[in-house]
């Protein structure tokens, strides 16, 4: 039964996200990644090392899973005689989006089942079946799963990072301080805010070394051992994976320092959440996020845990509550604020629900599962195929996101908006000339016709985004509604415009 069960986990988690991918979302940053992921292979095979620095973030795990993505397609179009894909010809784009990100949600799936195989040790084997489930089907998670981006593959990688160094500080065996290493380095690499779960583990570490000194009068040296390999693993696989570092480590470190600084201090997007209210922001995109048993489950199992004394796994279970606690801070004091960063969050959470869960006796879990289920099959009925655009029914959907002041459209719907453009204007030389004043990049390398990011004459129609700048784009001469996209019920993200 348990196969079973764990089979079904695995084709949920890749059927959920591999269905229709490449055809559901324009993300507003991957048409720049794939950019990037050209730039670092042609320094690469350039031999210009110091060019494979790309972006601050610096996206390097992301650009080396691409890289092999698209090598390998390459080599399978030559063998067969066929022209390469390029970002050049609209007609490629989405046969280069949906390989890129199926290769990326193969190496999320491998991430996940580490994950799987960490909590079974530490918390039971109850515990990672539940989350596994609710991690496979949760509508935010799937949708930004489904991305091309930085996001979740920081995520995953710094979540197991943690959970291996806990899994070592139980067991003390060095192997684990090592893949512990060498997740948060390919964390980190990927987008440098992994350092946080690194901090985490640290903090783990340090603090149970004070612990066990203040109540046994004794140093225990394998504190030091697991904090110096797993420090030591990360950094060497940030320099072996990272060609830059080799050549110009010192403007590298420069520009993402300067970048978190930025983030920190002075980040734009921080005039729109200004105290008090900065200080609940992710508390309220998680609210929206969550579909609405998992947010009743997470404050249901929080409660058990801390008035337990069967928690699964005893004090690791809290060291969960620390980790998320840290995410939270260091998110909620840094200038920037963006909702898609609340999905670090939600990974630890629904740990947290499996160990709440794990509690319920079995004849009562699996009702209380199917629900979860029924609610969410109704919230990929309502959002599909762009579940990253998901705001709970239960607050008011993404109506009184809007109204708010939160909502954010990170390209849901646009891609939709272009194939409509391309229906509509079948002859190639003869497509009308589009305005998009928002996510253009996107957007031009779907639409087979002109696109700007400035309105001039001639221009046929206007693509209007909603989102987090509270900007809605008021042309006079576009303002006759086309047609428009958005969820099944609910407020349209994408409206196109007529202009005259």
């Amino acid at each position: 039964m348990t196969k079973k069960i764990i089979i079904l986990i695995c084709f949920l988690f890749l059927a959920i996200r591999l269905f229709y991918i490449g055809n559901d979302i324009l993300n507003s940053d991957g048409a720049r990644w794939y950019k990037r992921t050209e730039g670092f292979v042609a320094a690469l095979k350039a031999g210009d090392l110091a060019s494979t620095y790309q972006h601050y973030q610096p996206g390097v795990s992301l650009m080396l899973v691409n890289s092999i993505a698209r090598q390998v397609s390459w080599k399978v179009q030559d063998f067969i005689g066929q022209p390469r894909w390029s970002l050049e010809n609209s007609g490629d784009f989405i046969a280069i989006h949906t390989v890129s990100k199926l290769v990326l949600v193969v190496v999320l799936f491998g991430l996940f089942l580490a994950q799987l195989s960490a909590i079974s040790k530490l918390f039971g084997l109850k515990v990672a079946i539940v989350y596994g489930l609710v991690m496979s089907i949760e509508p935010y998670i799937v949708g930004i799963d489904r991305w091309f981006h930085l996001t979740a593959l920081e995520t995953y990688a710094s979540f197991l990072g943690f959970l291996l160094y806990l899994l070592y500080l139980s067991s003390q065996k060095a192997a684990l301080a090592v893949g512990s290493g060498l997740a948060f380095g390919i964390s980190i690499l990927a987008k440098i805010s992994g350092l946080v779960g690194a901090a985490a583990a640290a903090i783990l570490s340090v603090g149970g070394l004070v612990y066990k000194f203040v109540k046994t009068k004794e140093i225990k040296y394998f504190y030091f051992t697991g904090l110096a390999v797993f420090t030591g693993t990360a950094l060497l696989t940030i320099v072996l994976l990272f060609p830059a570092l080799w050549v110009d480590a010192g403007t590298v470190i420069q520009n993402v320092f300067a970048a978190v600084t930025d983030a920190v201090d002075n980040s734009s997007r921080g005039r729109y959440f200004a105290p008090p209210f900065s200080y609940i922001y992710y508390l309220v995109i998680l609210a929206f996020k969550l579909n609405p048993v998992a947010l009743f489950a997470v404050v249901l199992a929080v409660a058990m845990l801390l008035h337990s004394s069967r928690t699964p796994g005893g004090k690791k279970a809290f060291a969960i509550l620390g980790y998320i606690g840290l995410l939270f801070v260091v998110y909620t004091f840094a200038d920037k604020k963006i909702d898609r960063y609340v999905y670090a969050l939600m990974q630890p959470l629904l740990l947290v629900i499996a160990l709440g869960l794990a509690q319920v006796k079995t004849n009562l879990l699996k009702p209380l599962l199917v629900v979860y289920l029924a609610v969410n099959v109704y919230s990929y009925y309502g959002h599909f195929p762009a579940m990253s655009g998901y705001y709970s029914p239960l607050f008011g959907g993404a109506q009184a996101a809007l109204s708010m002041g939160i909502f954010d459209n990170s390209g849901e719907y646009m891609l939709q908006a272009a194939r409509y453009l391309n229906g509509v204007n079948a002859t190639e030389g003869n497509r009308a000339k589009v305005y998009v004043p928002r996510d253009l990049e996107p957007f031009k390398y779907t639409y087979g016709g002109p696109s700007v990011s400035e309105f001039e004459p001639g221009t046929k129609y206007l693509i209007k985004k909603l989102g987090i700048t509270r900007e809605e784009t008021s042309i006079v001469a576009c303002d006759k509604v086309v047609t428009e996209f958005g969820p099944r019920y609910g407020v349209p993200y994408v409206y196109i415009l007529a202009c005259r």
